[in-house]
């Protein structure tokens, strides 16, 4: 738990020490080089954790020496019950090493990349961007759900052809991510909600959708396990009770005050900015929180959109006076520090194994 305030202490602590936008005579770029040194510095942590750390992280090294047992990749295939992506992805690294901590560090290594890169492209604030990527627990959920975080790594790169309107790119990203985790399906969904002309009558469909879905939820999970039928295992009715409706609500609260404050001061938003992308990503973020209330296991499902809230909101208040502008990081900073410490407090330890942690030569 130390370490989750020395992390914050760390980024904040980097964003002050790069506050201009170039550094002295040398002419580096300050934004860029606090992207370098924040992500560099988590992906260090996660590259170099121990197995244990992360609740899924030794099941993924099982994977690991299970891809690396079989002789063919068809064998992988057919021995792996995970993704023909991620399997290949395993088999392939499998015939480059035999030691199990190189699956941390490559998968460590492509996914803070992605997440730099994706910062450093389209936040205008990047060391709240950063902070929020921390805060949010998206680091957190890397060293347990590696698996979809690095499906979420390929999704910011179709984000690219989000924004450039070129769909065919989009697709062919979005089912490479899906071949990898099939929850990535869900950002398929952007394309035409983003691109709609009509925003007010796009949200409201939207809207009544997600409530449609919530009241029919049962016939429309057959469905869903008819067409990934490896996830059948959440068809129990743990999957739809209510023991995590708490992170639920607190996530779908956040995100209500996130747009609230994009409505009330965000001003006039224009598809050149990104600004009605990212406003309408959000949204359907609260859409799969709304599904989330009644079947908890399509919570994670919000994680795939996620990073774009990382810009949507500096973003905002990059566009203030000064004087507003500092006292809107101020306020988002406090709030998010207190949601993150709640998370952190309130979480039991068999829901996410991230701290005591531990390198890997502890």
């Amino acid at each position: 738990m130390i370490l989750f305030f020395v992390n914050i202490g760390v980024l904040l602590l980097l964003a002050a020490l790069c506050p201009r936008p170039q550094l002295g005579r040398y002419r580096i770029d300050a934004q860029k080089l606090y992207v370098v040194l924040a992500m560099g510095y988590l992906m260090l942590l996660a590259a170099l954790r121990s197995p244990v750390v992360g609740t899924d992280t030794l099941s993924y090294c099982r994977y690991f020496r299970s891809a690396a047992s079989c002789d063919s990749l068809h064998r992988a295939w057919s021995v792996l019950r995970l993704e023909k992506g991620y399997v290949t992805f395993l088999y392939l690294l499998t015939r480059i090493t035999a030691n199990e901590q190189w699956l941390l560090v490559v998968s460590s290594v492509f996914s803070f990349y992605s997440f730099g890169r994706f910062i450093s492209r389209y936040s205008r604030m990047p060391w709240m961007s950063v902070l929020l990527f921390y805060l949010l627990m998206l680091f957190d959920f890397f060293l347990s759900g590696m698996r979809q975080m690095l499906a979420i790594a390929i999704l910011l790169f179709a984000y690219d052809k989000l924004r450039e309107k070129k769909p065919i790119p989009f697709l062919l990203l979005v089912l490479l991510a899906v071949t990898v985790h099939s929850s990535a399906v869900l950002f398929l969904l952007l394309y035409p909600i983003c691109h709609a002309k009509n925003q007010r009558r796009c949200l409201t469909v939207v809207f009544a959708l997600a409530i449609l879905v919530a009241v029919c939820w049962r016939p429309l999970l057959r469905v869903m396990l008819l067409l990934f039928p490896k996830y059948s295992y959440y068809s129990g009715d743990e999957a739809f009770s209510s023991s995590g409706n708490l992170a639920v609500l607190s996530k779908l609260a956040v995100y209500a005050l996130v747009l609230l404050f994009g409505v009330l001061f965000g001003g006039k938003q224009t598809p050149e900015k990104g600004d009605v992308i990212n406003f309408r990503s959000v949204c359907l973020l609260m859409v799969v929180c709304i599904v989330a209330l009644r079947a908890n296991v399509v919570s994670r499902l919000v994680r795939n959109i996620e990073p774009i809230l990382c810009l949507y909101l500096p973003n905002l208040l990059a566009e203030k006076e000064e004087k507003e502008k500092r006292a809107g990081w101020i306020l988002c900073v406090i709030c998010f520090i207190a949601y993150a410490t709640v998370i952190q407090l309130l979480r039991t330890p068999a829901w996410q194994r991230t701290y005591p942690y531990l390198f890997f030569w502890s």
